[in-house]
């Protein structure tokens, strides 16, 4: 049995957002296998659930890269959050430059009123939207805080960003968007919680991504799989470089590798498993 985590946009889904028949084929069967197939995701949980029905997946999920773990047999999922306090410094340094931000917590979205004009795009997903004027009007803990950008900006930005909230973690989850979570949450770090609960071993372990808010999870697994379409930092510390999503790259490499009757693929992933070992013996492997 492995342990399979995918992301969603830019991995899974198309570039239009939607999932592939052959692709939905392939899950089906993974599943029908006896493998579980786990979604990391940065989306919010209520834009995740439907996907996940499309699916017919019925495992544990991960949204907010990695700050909400929803095991779906437990009532509650298991969040790591933090107080807007955190981001006293960030917020007036981000407003004097114009960037919208979004602040996202387990039951909705909270953005800054004089934003909603500039994100309107946001009142058509399925996330209820609270407007408020301050920081200070949360009633919730946050989760994930998204500042919204150029992608040549956010590049620039990221520094400055971490200088101002150095306890939280920053990473770029899209090309124009960059993410804000707890320092305990991660990817990785909820894949590695999820293989000890179903108890399957680290050497069991796929994962699927195509951006920078997935590196820890391809590093963690001994068998990460970057898309054609990710940017050349994570196809070279990858163990493997798919087809595109739009090639349904996820599909292609379940069906060449972990699906083969003839053997040849399994002989594959062993070997990615042994060189991760490997590593780790040697101090050289990336442990979350």
């Amino acid at each position: 049995m492995y342990l399979i985590g995918i992301d969603l946009d830019g991995t899974l889904l198309s570039s239009n957002g939607t999932v592939s028949s052959y692709t939905k084929e392939m899950i089906k069967k993974v599943q029908k296998a006896g493998h579980k197939i786990i979604i990391a995701t940065g989306r919010h949980p209520l834009l995740t659930i439907p996907i996940l029905k499309e699916l017919g997946l019925k495992d544990a999920f991960v949204c907010f890269n990695g700050a909400y773990i929803h095991l779906l047999t437990d009532k509650l999922p298991i969040t790591s959050s933090y107080h807007p306090y955190y981001l006293e410094r960030l917020l007036p340094f981000l407003q004097e430059r114009e960037y919208k931000f979004v602040f996202g917590t387990e039951r909705r979205y909270y953005l800054y009123a004089k934003f909603a004009k500039h994100l309107e795009h946001l009142s058509h997903l399925p996330v209820p939207i609270h407007l408020i004027e301050s920081i200070d009007e949360m009633k919730e803990p946050i989760l994930k805080t998204s500042i919204i950008g150029k992608e040549s900006e956010l590049i620039e930005l990221e520094e400055e960003v971490q200088s101002m909230a150095k306890e939280l973690t920053i990473f770029r989850s899209a090309a124009e968007s960059m993410d804000i979570i707890h320092p305990n949450a991660s990817k990785g770090k909820a894949i590695a919680y999820l293989g000890d609960y179903y108890k399957i071993d680290r050497s069991k372990m796929i994962a699927f991504g195509n951006y920078f808010n997935d590196v820890d999870m391809l590093s963690y697994v001994p068998i990460g799989v970057a898309m054609d379409n990710a940017p050349d930092y994570l196809k070279l510390s990858s163990s493997y470089v798919t087809k595109t999503n739009d090639q349904d790259g996820v599909a292609y490499f379940l069906e060449k590798f972990l699906l083969d009757s003839e053997g040849g693929g399994q002989k594959f992933l062993a070997s990615c498993s042994s060189r991760k070992k490997s590593l780790l013996s040697n101090g050289r492997g990336t442990v979350v």
